[in-house]
């Protein structure tokens, strides 16, 4: 059976710490920027671009079809980026374990979104997404992977809150960016890379990650290292966690995969509402009043007034 090689962490400080404490004053705003640019090319790729890919290159089953892309991609997702994790874990040399995998993820999506922008079949478009999931995901694990590696246990919360803003941020910024270029299909999968690239290129020249020597790692079988992976669904916390983390993040994919088909097909204006004029209603004035459909200035938000 083939063999890897497992990093064990070496502790120079208090328990608890993986490595000395480093000011995190930089580390975690680099991490915002780094898991912003992450989010914002899931979020434009698979709620604006690829929608209206699929709906381009066969309208009649654009919904199936988003369905089958996506799906595959996911399932590509779940078995490569433990798989990623791993490989970062047991990575050695004199750039640490992390930044290869952040800076080579986001440098090999390049190609696989540059593909996407171009491709005019389904089959096509699954494929390349899969492995564009795929480097992303080498992104996403090791980038995930700094905090336990890098900040104190006492201050993980503070990581983890930093890393939970990053999601709506990023989800913001990706729809915004695609929403903007839907015109071109390449020019806003190409911007979404380039986004990615451009923090990971500030993340790994600016943190320096601790270099893993040789003489700090021993040898794992490949079939312990699966049993150890699975063995962390046999505690009960972290079951339920896992369990509940993975049904809110399925439920928010399915409903927000298909919010464009949802906009598009099922919702309209007003008879007699152009979207001309819905824009310009909807823009307020200085004293920050809305036009009303009877033409008047109201304000958005008021004082509360009793009956």
């Amino acid at each position: 059976m083939a063999e890897v090689t497992r990093a064990t962490a070496v502790s120079t400080t208090e328990p608890g710490r993986s490595r000395p404490a480093e000011r995190l004053g930089r580390l975690l705003p680099l991490l915002l920027l780094g898991n912003v640019g992450m989010f914002a090319l899931y979020a434009g790729v698979s709620g604006v671009l690829l929608p209206l890919q699929v709906a381009a290159i066969d309208p009649a089953n654009k919904v199936a079809n988003l369905g089958l892309v996506t799906g595959v991609s996911v399932l590509a997702a779940v078995i490569f980026t433990p798989l990623a994790g791993s490989f970062s874990d047991r990575t050695r040399g004199r750039f640490g374990r992390r930044a290869p995998w952040i800076l080579g993820g986001a440098l090999a999506s390049l190609v696989g979104m540059v593909i996407l922008g171009s491709v005019r079949t389904i089959a096509l478009l699954f494929v390349f997404w899969a492995l564009t999931q795929i480097t992303m995901g080498a992104y996403q694990a090791s980038i995930t992977a700094v905090v336990p590696d890098r900040v104190p246990a006492t201050r993980r919360g503070i990581a983890s809150a930093v890393i939970g803003m990053s999601i709506p941020l990023g989800n913001a910024v990706g729809a915004i960016l695609a929403a903007a270029l839907a015109a071109t299909l390449l020019t806003g999968y190409l911007t979404l890379s380039l986004l990615v690239i451009a923090v990971a290129i500030l993340f790994t020249t600016l943190t320096k990650d601790r270099p893993v020597a040789a003489a700090e790692t021993t040898r794992i079988r490949t079939g312990e290292w699966l049993r150890t992976l699975l063995s962390s669904l046999a505690h009960r916390d972290f079951r339920w966690v896992f369990i509940g983390r993975a049904l809110l993040i399925l439920g928010y994919f399915l409903v927000a995969t298909y919010n464009l088909y949802l906009l598009q097909d099922y919702y309209r204006l007003p008879a007699g509402l152009s979207r001309d004029r819905r824009d310009r209603d909807s823009q307020p004035d200085r004293r920050g009043r809305h036009r009303g459909r009877d033409g008047r200035r109201r304000r958005a938000f008021g004082p509360v007034r009793p009956a």
